[in-house]
């Protein structure tokens, strides 16, 4: 047996730290440059708005109006009187996920998403799924499901809808008046042009009436018109109503900051005895509450 021979071992202090120096700097610069893969991997999962999409999702960021309803016929959503039965729709899309809307597709904020050619969106309760049959700089259609619109201008049963939007639509107003005149409670005072004279609203035999116009063209009446929320939309001169199913046309003569005059044809409607039943035409004075 070979003697046991010791032998001495000799470690360069010097070189062993600096390469240690240089594996945890590589450590750190590979760590540097896989960040902005894993970040981008994040936000990809995290917004909605971002997934696989068959159009430029750029496209669809913004505020869009729907203007036309394609099923049996062609039908404009913008029109005074299509507005009483479908309220102006809107729907802004934002940038993370977010979702803005008002009338036939839900009323407030919610999210959506968009595979291939399908944006979903969830406002509330309401949920809508939208299959994209163009997408453009200011236009677009999507097809749906007319059950659930909530309109009778589009039976449940139609089976599916062509929707046409527009992007960036003006909110505007077809009113020969300041519309802001018309915001808020007004309460009936008078009727005028019958044959015997006036009759004063304000007398405590006579039921109170008021109508009271909100913003978006929601119109809460009380008294002889009804007691129902409708709504109401405006052109030129005209204010078009419907409460309870009931149209009613009118023209407005005056309105100022707290009086209104307003001319219709009261036929239909009840208003107990007070107007003999061949006026064709009355005026009905409003005072702001």
């Amino acid at each position: 047996m070979q003697p046991f021979e010791r032998k001495q071992v000799y470690i360069d202090r010097d070189k062993t730290i600096k390469t240690l120096k240089n594996i945890t700097m590589k450590k750190i610069l590979l760590a540097l440059a896989i960040m902005p893969l894993l970040f981008v991997a994040c936000s990809s999962d995290d917004d909605p708005s971002t997934a696989d999409f068959d159009y430029s999702i750029d496209l669809l960021y913004g505020e869009w109006r729907a203007t036309n309803i394609e099923s049996i016929g062609s039908i404009d959503l913008t029109t005074p009187l299509n507005e009483l039965y479908a309220a102006p729709t809107y729907l802004k899309f934002n940038k993370d996920g977010t979702l803005e809307g008002e009338g036939l597709f839900g009323e407030g904020t919610g999210k959506y998403s968009t595979r291939e050619k399908s944006i979903h969106t969830s406002i509330g309760k309401t949920k809508k799924s939208f299959e994209v049959v163009s997408l453009q700089a200011t236009t677009a259609k999507v097809k749906l499901s007319a059950k659930g619109l909530g309109t009778p201008l589009i039976p449940d049963n139609a089976g599916e809808i062509i929707v046409t939007l527009r992007k960036n639509y003006p909110r505007t107003f077809n009113f020969d008046f300041d519309i802001k005149l018309l915001y808020g409670k007004w309460r009936a005072v008078s009727l005028e042009g019958l044959p015997e004279g006036a009759v004063d609203l304000t007398h405590p035999l006579v039921t109170p009436t008021y109508l009271t116009f909100e913003e978006k063209g929601i119109l809460v009446s009380e008294g002889y018109f009804g007691n129902e929320t409708g709504r109401y939309s405006t052109e030129d001169k005209k204010i078009y109503t419907l409460i309870d199913k009931n149209r009613l046309d009118m023209e407005v003569t005056a309105l100022a900051a707290g009086t209104a005059r307003v001319k219709f044809n009261p036929t239909g409607i009840d208003f107990g005895g007070l107007i003999p039943g061949d006026t064709k035409t009355i005026t009905i004075v409003l005072k702001k509450q």
